[in-house]
């Protein structure tokens, strides 16, 4: 809000009252950003963001910036948005009021406010300050560790899957390797020796019929050209063909 040419943040007690930034998600993961003193740094610059160019940033952290009214407010811009600035630190707030930004500004003079603050409530900011931060830090803590668990994760994930391509790919190449080759046939088998020449044979003269068989029969042929029947004997026979009674 602006009133009388000052430009006024409001809702700064909901910090008090322990609603959390609407920016706690993204300062969260930016583990420089640990103290209030960082927290309301960090906002200024993104409320300073979109108070020169009308929306807030797509995202943090911004190194590229448009053309500003003034210059000044872009160097400002990157001592608190930019990716060096998120990985290094925040500037502090006296840093801050010392940049061209501020120091060429000459405010009118207002009446400073007497707060009378009970030691009790003193203690007791003292005591949310230091919960805020302990709890963010923690928060931080494990963002950070579950992104490297990720990573790693991630990381381990990927080898395996090359390794095990790897080895398939060696297993298909082997197979085909293996239907490709030609079988080598078996040797056919040596031709047989060749066969002995045959001895040339003389002629044999014929042999004469062998005896034995041969012999009985020319006797016999003989002895039955030379039959004579005079030559045979007078046989008496005795007849016995009649009964005898």
């Amino acid at each position: 809000v602006v009133e009388d040419d000052v430009c006024r943040l409001l809702e700064v007690e909901n910090g008090i009252l322990g609603v959390p930034s609407m920016l706690r998600a993204t300062f969260s993961q930016l583990r420089k950003i640990n103290t209030t003193e960082s927290i309301d740094v960090f906002c200024f610059g993104h409320s300073l963001y979109e108070m020169t160019y009308g929306r807030p940033p797509d995202g943090v952290p911004v190194d590229q910036y448009p053309a500003a009214p003034h210059p000044s407010v872009v160097s400002v811009l990157e001592s608190i948005l930019s990716t060096e600035a998120c990985k290094n630190g925040m500037p502090s707030v006296s840093a801050l009021i010392q940049t061209p930004l501020f120091s060429d500004v000459r405010l009118k003079q207002s009446e400073k406010l007497q707060i009378k603050v009970p030691s009790k409530l003193k203690e007791a900011l003292r005591t949310a300050k230091e919960k805020l931060e302990k709890r963010l830090q923690e928060e931080q803590r494990l963002l950070h560790h579950h992104r490297r668990l990720t990573r790693a994760q991630s990381h381990h994930s990927s080898e395996e899957e090359k390794k095990r391509r790897k080895i398939l790919a060696r297993k298909v190449i082997s197979v085909l390797l293996q239907v490709l080759e030609p079988v080598p046939l078996p040797p056919p088998p040596p031709p047989p020796p060749p066969a002995p020449p045959i001895p040339e044979r003389s002629p044999t003269p014929p042999q004469p019929p062998p005896d034995g068989a041969g012999g009985a029969r020319t006797a016999l042929l003989s002895s039955i050209q030379t039959f004579s029947k005079g030559k045979l004997k007078k046989a008496s026979t005795a007849d016995r063909s009649q009964p005898v009674v």
